[in-house]
């Protein structure tokens, strides 16, 4: 009886320890390019600055990262722009050629409040939904807040966009 009772808990045991590896190994992400920075990666990097976004029902912060084009655009701030919501994104257009010179580097499988320049079509986009990876997007920012406030707009609209208080990096 003594036997049954060890083998019994031996066999729990195992079932346990098998079953916590198969939840780790399903759970454990891996990436055929390392050098594609993952979305949870990108929310913790320093921003350079944040800018608000006013419009017509609501508002929203964005942060940007340190990078040539976005130090152009704080420089440009404030600012009206005219933006365009349709499917699934914000399209910005009217930025001087200059920002788009620039060397495509690893692409962006932009995610829900990443914010890129667009190389193809010369925009930058705040992506309300994730998307498909394309070669011709750059990172450039996030939505730190008001994503729903930009998901609830509709076709083209005027937007204020004013730098915030001037912090040097921020670790948003």
């Amino acid at each position: 009886m003594k036997q049954w009772n060890v083998l019994f808990v031996c066999i729990l045991a195992a079932v346990f320890f098998m079953t916590g590896c198969a939840n780790i190994l399903k759970n454990t992400e891996t990436h055929e390019n390392s050098s594609v920075i993952r979305h949870e990666e990108k929310a913790d990097r320093d921003f350079i600055d944040k800018t608000k976004v006013t419009f017509d029902g609501g508002e929203a912060v964005i942060g940007l990262y340190d990078d040539t084009a976005t130090r152009e655009f704080m420089e440009w701030q404030p600012i009206v722009f005219t933006m365009e919501h349709a499917g699934g994104m914000i399209q910005m257009t009217g930025f001087p050629e200059e920002t788009f010179l620039r060397d495509k580097e690893n692409g962006l499988t932009p995610r829900t409040g990443d914010i890129a320049l667009n190389l193809a079509n010369k925009s930058v986009i705040i992506y309300l939904q994730d998307k498909e990876h394309s070669d011709d997007l750059i990172p450039i920012g996030r939505v730190v807040s008001g994503i729903e406030d930009l998901s609830a707009t509709k076709g083209v609209f005027q937007a204020y966009l004013m730098p915030t208080k001037k912090q040097g990096k921020a670790k948003l």
